[in-house]
């Protein structure tokens, strides 16, 4: 596992909810990229037609898409959480203090 999504994984500022899905989108990953595994090394092991040899290559682009798929849905969860920290980070009342400078600001 990356450094980032085992830094991701543990760290205990998320709340329960985003930390949930995101192991199982990583659970759910172990999925396709099993098959495609699996399917790429019965190709080496096993003869095959031509044909056989395409689907199989075909099954493995599609579990790698759905792989890829996943990927994609954990990677926004996270930036979306990174987000909500960001917008976290400053206090009500900063923002609050911040917005009615910069309405002062404005020409009337």
């Amino acid at each position: 596992m990356s450094p980032e999504i085992t830094a991701l994984v543990r760290t205990n500022s998320q709340p329960p909810v985003v930390t949930a899905a995101i192991s199982r989108g990583l659970h759910d990953l172990a999925q396709p990229l099993t098959m495609l595994l699996g399917m790429l090394e019965l190709a080496l092991i096993r003869p095959q037609t031509e044909s056989e040899l395409r689907n199989s290559m075909a099954g493995s682009i599609e579990q790698a898409n759905r792989a890829i798929g996943l990927l994609n849905q954990i990677r926004e969860l996270v930036n979306e959480q990174r987000t909500v920290k960001s917008v976290d980070a400053f206090p009500d009342d900063a923002t609050k203090s911040a917005s009615g400078k910069a309405q002062a600001c404005q020409p009337r």
